[in-house]
């Protein structure tokens, strides 16, 4: 299934095995605009998923080992992988051009680790527990925290560490996926009937909501990944029938469904020339990756 992209379209994937969850065999590999697949595993592994892939081609995301613990991986543009476990990472989440890396920690912090290796655990205001999902190049976080009632809420860090945390209007809790280089942000929040929408929050702080169409019976959104265009992908669940519907949304507001010939199609990621990536499943449970150019 593919999890994301880097400009020209080369891709990370993870290779899912029939059931595709934790607790089984799932393999990372790479492919290249000339179609080689090259697969790669962090040591003592047995199961693999890569998150994200910067432009230099450096690609995080976590892996699980044979006790099913959970950590962080690296992989370089070399080749090499490199846990993050000895550094209490868990879920490795965001990565920006400079080899930056966010995500959360073991004791369910957000951290921001510098391309040097050095980690800084961010604590936001009223945070229980927390995690980051994206950086941008001039090392400002976002992503979001759960605070004492149980309720979440995006945040924002910039690089000289003032935070500011935002909610979607009349939302009970905001989730954020991505943000782009101009510091739009992504994501999806929950409204009092337990309803998920999409929103997009601009750098000036103006959210923008949307769902699929116009149906209210689609009341899961998981709005993934922004480009710098402020094209959005993602996908829909249908809570009747528990498939997916993968969608773009451009940035005048127009919706595209993807791969609506298909059985239950998802998108991970959207890299800046409008390459969108993702997996469809089968009947079967089993899964296929896929890109599709604009």
């Amino acid at each position: 299934m593919a999890g994301g992209l880097m400009p020209p379209p080369s891709m990370i994937l993870a290779q899912l095995p029939a059931n595709g969850g934790l607790g089984c065999s799932v393999h990372g590999f790479v492919r290249t605009t000339d179609g080689t697949i090259t697969t790669f595993d962090p040591k003592n592994s047995q199961g693999v998923w890569p998150l994200r892939v910067n432009k230099k081609g450096a690609i995080i995301g976590y892996y699980e080992d044979a006790n099913f613990n959970i950590y962080g991986f690296f992989r370089k543009p070399s080749g090499k992988v490199i846990s993050l476990d000895k550094q209490g990472i868990k879920f490795a989440d965001g990565i920006n051009n400079r080899g930056d890396i966010c995500g959360s920690l073991q004791d369910h912090q957000a951290f921001f680790r510098t391309s040097d290796g050095i980690v800084t655990e961010i604590d936001p205001p009223g945070a229980v527990s927390s995690g980051a999902s994206a950086i941008n190049d001039d090392e400002t976080l976002s992503g979001a925290f759960k605070d004492a009632a149980g309720h979440y809420h995006g945040f924002i860090r910039a690089a000289d560490g003032n935070m500011t945390s935002f909610d979607v209007p009349d939302s009970t809790d905001t989730y954020s996926s991505d943000m782009n280089a101009s510091g739009t942000i992504v994501g999806s929040y929950a409204d009092a009937a337990g309803a998920f929408h999409g929103y997009i929050r601009d750098s000036a702080g103006i959210f923008t909501e949307f769902q699929f169409s116009n149906d209210q019976t689609i009341t899961e959104v998981d709005a993934l990944h922004i480009n710098d265009k402020g094209y959005v992908a993602g996908h829909f669940r249908n809570p009747a029938n528990q498939q997916f519907i993968a969608f773009e949304r451009k940035p005048t507001g127009k919706m595209i469904y993807l791969l609506t010939d298909t059985y239950s199609p998802t998108a991970f990621g959207i890299n800046n020339h409008d390459v969108i990536v993702g997996g469809v499943w089968g009947t079967d449970n089993a899964v296929q990756g896929y890109f599709r150019t604009p």
